[in-house]
């Protein structure tokens, strides 16, 4: 995993890397350092947590997980740290609450017969981001994680995570990064840069599926790698929404984000060089 893109080289943590380095407005870059994306912090080890606080100095967590699965895998305490929950999903309700609730206690791809149960039912289908995001819970969410975005005095990270690091995180990241002024193939590279972070996990539930499964394995593979990876179109497709309903990226973070210009600036101002 050292090798991978913008990797912040924690070993227990799925799917962990930064947003430094990616191109934004103006010709700026994203400061390298401050904005971390990853899966549950539970298994991260002492090390991990020890880079986290001594080479980041993290100083806020936003967590877009169920209470049932935060409750599940509870992030560790670290010191100098605050942890925000935002609830991007009523799991009483969706679908997808009740996939998330189903493997809340084992990690997001541990269970491979769970993923593969989501894969037959289309969990991650091309709906499914446009499904989180525009609902009271989503809006309120994002909108919540660019306030606290907004406190960084710029010497401190800020750490997003989900379970696995890619649906509600990657909605996360590809928000902030257009917010950023990245250009929307930039801010989806980074995005489907997942499916190379669990390369092995999409592999070891297709072998499964496949020993399992044979008479629907090869159906079922494009399902099983938007499920235990992502799927580009999924995240084309809450973009081309964003637009249909609200005419643009910039009219939705000044609307429903609540990012009017003076503070599109400040946070351009603290993530950016």
């Amino acid at each position: 995993m050292s090798q991978l893109p913008r990797s912040i080289h924690l070993t227990g943590v799925t799917n962990a890397r930064e947003l430094g380095g990616i191109p934004a407005a103006g010709g700026r870059k994203v400061r390298n350092g401050l904005l971390l994306r990853t899966g549950a912090l539970c298994d991260g080890t002492a090390d991990d947590l020890r880079r986290l606080e001594q080479v980041y100095h993290l100083a806020w967590v936003a967590d877009f997980r169920t209470l049932k699965e935060a409750m599940a895998r509870p992030d560790p305490p670290s010191h100098g740290t605050s942890f925000y929950h935002l609830l991007v999903i009523d799991e009483s309700r969706s679908d997808m609450g009740a996939a998330t609730g189903s493997v809340a206690s084992h990690g997001w791809s541990a269970d491979s017969e769970a993923m593969v149960g989501m894969a037959r039912r289309n969990v991650f289908g091309p709906e499914a981001y446009c499904e989180l995001l525009f609902t009271a819970w989503g809006l309120e969410s994002y909108r919540a994680f660019f306030d606290l975005a907004l406190k960084n005095d710029g010497e401190h990270a800020l750490l997003f995570h989900c379970s696995a690091g890619k649906d509600r995180t990657g909605i996360g990241g590809v928000l902030l990064l257009s917010a950023l002024g990245a250009e929307r193939e930039a801010a989806v590279a980074d995005y489907v840069l997942t499916n190379e972070y669990v390369a092995h996990d999409i592999a070891r539930v297709e072998e499964y599926a496949r020993t399992h499964y044979p008479q629907e394995a090869e159906a079922l593979l494009p399902a099983i790698r938007s499920t235990v990876g992502v799927a580009q179109v999924t995240m084309d497709r809450m973009l081309d929404e964003i637009d249909a309903r609200y005419g643009s990226m910039d009219a939705f973070l000044a609307g429903p984000m609540g990012l009017n210009s003076r503070k599109l600036e400040r946070l351009r101002a603290i993530y950016l060089e």
